[in-house]
C-alpha cells in the first residue's frame, strides 16, 4: 500500500467522476485534490455542476495517472459536500498549499477568481480502488477497499 500511497502523495490532479442529477448521464471533470484524514478532498464553485450532481447522488470517481509511469489509480466512493465558509477555506488552503510545493505555478483560474464565501469543498471516502502498473514486461494490477489502503476513514 505505500507505493500506492507514494504515488496518490506525488500527484495533484485528477479527474472526477459523477452523475447528472437529472439524466443520470456520466460527467467528468480534471481537479485539484488533497489529502486529509483518510480522504481526499476537492473545492470548486458551490453553483458548479460537480455540486449540483453530488447533492442529488453522492457516488464518485476519481482517477489520477501518470502517462511516463504508465501507472492509474481508480478510487471510486461516495462524497459529501460542504459550504460553510470556516470548511472550505480550510480546505482550500491545504490545496493551495499543496500544488504550490510541487509545481512552478499555480494555475487553478476558477478557484483563485472565485469568492471564497462561493467556495464549496467536496470530501471523498473511498470505498475500492484500483492500482495498475504498466511499467514493465508483467503488469501489476492491486485492488482493494477505502479501508486498506487508508486505514479507517472517520
Amino acid at each position: 500500500m505505500t507505493r500506492i500511497l507514494d504515488f496518490l502523495a506525488q500527484k495533484n490532479l485528477g479527474y472526477l467522476g459523477t452523475l447528472n442529477a437529472v439524466s443520470k448521464a456520466p460527467q467528468g471533470a480534471m481537479v485539484y485534490f488533497a489529502a486529509e484524514n483518510s480522504a481526499l478532498i476537492i473545492c470548486t464553485a458551490k453553483n458548479s455542476r460537480k455540486i449540483v450532481n453530488l447533492r442529488a447522488d453522492g457516488r464518485v470517481s476519481l482517477t489520477i495517472g501518470d502517462e511516463s509511469k504508465l501507472l492509474t489509480l481508480q478510487l471510486e466512493g461516495t462524497a459529501e459536500t460542504i459550504d460553510d465558509f470556516d470548511n472550505c477555506s480550510h480546505y482550500l488552503q491545504l490545496i493551495v498549499a499543496r500544488i504550490s510545493s510541487q509545481t512552478n505555478s499555480l494555475k487553478m483560474p476558477l478557484l483563485m477568481t472565485t469568492k471564497h464565501e462561493d467556495i464549496a469543498a467536496i470530501i471523498l471516502k473511498v470505498s475500492k480502488f484500483k492500482f495498475s502498473d504498466f511499467s514493465s514486461d508483467s503488469p501489476k494490477i492491486f485492488e482493494g477497499t477505502g479501508v486498506e489502503l487508508f486505514g479507517e476513514q472517520g
